[in-house]
């Protein structure tokens, strides 16, 4: 290759990215607008970051900087570049050499916080080559924020331009499934051996931006981070939290620091629903029914963000939270060992207005409904209509709250019926919160295929084959 038509970037250690020349093919064409004036130019070669053209117009010899630039593969537009640097112009040889990279309009792309992705949570990014036929191109993503990525490729897609538009990729998400996408590429620079782009989403549904949130939460926030911090950093990147229950992990409690921690969560969002004093510490969470239930808390990037507990009883000795105010023979017919009561619900107020209270639910009728005939819940007004969307059902009538004016508390019961096979329960409720516990269920010999008894389509497709 001529070395007139090379062009070099850095130090000796970094890789040379060579032009690809444009002689025998003529595929690249361009022209050139400034002052409502279009300039046809030859392409003598090009690669993501540069251009090199022979022009015949005399009127370019006096330019000192370019308004935009059109790029043509053939008879198609593929880039349209406003501003390009002039690095080089030989007015004998009629030979121009624009730079695409501007790293002021980079910089002032940036309306969010770019969050650094983790080595070992890369999400991977293919799609078809679209000046390739029968071949694809590979991206490793960097860093993210709901409007776009910092992407890294191979120096053999040099070919890709400022400005592209690339359709139909796929994005692969750790600990998700695989999503469609397409994205414009903003700009491009060389790294020490590839190329970096930044570009944006153009064309994403909200499946893809609810999945986005909440791989940040584990995959681009720095695990140091509190709660609280974790919020405005999401908030800073422009991600939602409304739709991050499938990025919770609920568990078992088993240490007393862990316990200790539990109950701070509890007590932080009791204190901001004022259901206790703001005076009290954490002593005042923890009650005598904690002695014989299984706590649980939800966590993201392993804090701890959310809480409830699972109460048994097999004997009157041993009371439900909820008997303190209503009397066991009067509103239940089941034999106490055959219910489970949760309470002690609480969130950080910073992740209330999610759907983390679903991700909870998930983890409480998964572990009931393997044993227990039913569930129920001393709710207040707020969370009632939730409960009932779910399948729960009233058992009492409201009574006052004991803390909170204008506010009642309500018992509801959940049967293991409704809940798995959905007789009070919307379908595209049982999908979001019971689907996959149903098949986990059935899996490992809770469920019986004799007892299923509802009409949800999905239910028939699950066992159709079975």
């Amino acid at each position: 290759m001529n070395s007139k038509l090379k062009k070099q970037f850095g130090s000796s250690d970094k890789r040379t990215l060579y032009r690809l020349q444009n002689l025998w093919s003529n595929s690249y064409n361009a022209t050139i607008q400034h002052h409502n004036k279009n300039i046809i130019c030859k392409v003598v070669d090009i690669n993501s970051t540069s251009i090199a053209l022979e022009y015949s117009d005399t009127f370019m010899n006096e330019l000192e900087h370019i308004e935009s630039i059109s790029i043509y593969y053939g008879k198609s537009k593929i880039a349209h570049i406003n501003n390009p640097q002039i690095s080089r112009k030989d007015i004998n040889s009629k030979i121009l050499v624009l730079e695409f990279y501007n790293k002021e309009k980079r910089e002032g792309m940036r309306n969010a916080l770019r969050l650094k992705i983790q080595s070992k949570f890369t999400p991977q990014i293919k799609g078809e080559d679209p000046l390739r036929p029968y071949e694809h191109i590979f991206f490793s993503a960097l860093d993210l924020n709901k409007e776009g990525m910092l992407l890294s490729t191979s120096m053999r897609n040099k070919h890709l331009l400022p400005n592209m538009t690339l359709k139909n990729f796929t994005i692969s998400l750790p600990n998700d499934k695989d999503y469609t996408f397409s994205f414009q590429i903003m700009h491009i620079r060389q790294g020490e051996s590839n190329l970096l782009l930044g570009v944006k989403f153009i064309k994403h549904g909200n499946d893809l931006k609810e999945a986005l949130s909440r791989y940040a939460l584990f995959g681009a926030v720095p695990t140091a981070a509190t709660p609280t911090e974790t919020v405005e950093i999401m908030r800073k990147a422009k991600f939602s939290l409304r739709r991050i229950s499938q990025a919770i992990k609920v568990t078992e409690v088993h240490t007393p620091e862990e316990l200790l921690e539990t109950l701070g969560v509890r007590l932080e969002a009791y204190q901001a629903a004022n259901k206790i004093d703001s005076s009290v510490d954490i002593n005042s969470v923890y009650d005598s029914f904690d002695d014989y239930s299984v706590v649980f808390a939800g966590r993201i990037n392993n804090k701890i963000i959310a809480t409830f507990r699972i109460t048994d009883s097999d004997n009157e000795e041993k009371k439900f939270p909820f008997e303190s105010y209503f009397k066991y023979s009067d509103i239940i017919s089941f034999d106490r060992k055959d219910i489970a009561e949760v309470s002690r619900l609480g969130v950080l107020t910073a992740f209330q207005g999610s759907d983390i209270i679903l991700a909870l639910f998930r983890t409480v009728n998964r572990e009931i409904a393997k044993n227990k005939k039913a569930m129920v819940i001393l709710s207040s007004d707020l969370l009632k209509g939730i409960y009932k969307d779910l399948g729960a059902k009233e058992i009492t009538s409201p009574i006052p709250h004991p803390t909170l004016e204008n506010e009642h508390l309500t018992l509801l019961m959940l049967t293991r019926e409704s809940y798995l096979f959905g007789s009070k329960i919307l379908e595209k409720n049982w999908i979001s919160v019971v689907k996959d516990n149903f098949k986990h269920l059935y899996k490992y010999g809770y469920i019986e295929k004799q007892d299923i008894k509802s009409n949800f389509s999905i239910l028939k497709k699950l066992f159709r084959k079975k």
